[in-house]
């Protein structure tokens, strides 16, 4: 699917899909995007002054936001390497934590609604 919007997960759970399969994590962290939970957002990397993607600048970062990832509590500013292809699978796992995080936490909220 490729899904990377919460909205569209939500709307599908509560049509009884139970399972999605996205490859977003993984295609943002190839193009050098940051993906982020509470709520769910989407940031380039900025490296030297100039974004690294199709991300604009005003919404690039240099700075790792707080996060509780495993890659994040090793060392966060390994998700804004750019250049070599570990710094690409360690933001992947950073993604996919953030996007499932987001998505359970929608769940459990649309549970309790």
């Amino acid at each position: 699917f490729g899904l990377s919007s919460i909205h569209t997960i939500r709307a599908l759970g509560q049509i009884g899909v139970s399972s999605v399969d996205s490859s977003r994590p993984a295609k943002s962290a190839a193009y050098n995007e940051v993906l982020y939970s509470r709520p769910f957002r989407r940031f380039g990397i900025l490296v030297e002054g100039r974004a690294t993607g199709i991300i604009p600048e005003k919404k690039c970062l240099t700075t790792p936001l707080p996060c509780k990832c495993p890659v994040c509590q090793q060392n966060a500013q390994d998700i804004l390497k750019v250049g070599e292809r570990k710094y690409i699978a360690l933001r992947t796992v950073h993604n996919y934590f953030q996007m499932k995080w987001a998505i359970t936490h929608t769940a459990q909220r649309d549970a309790t609604e």
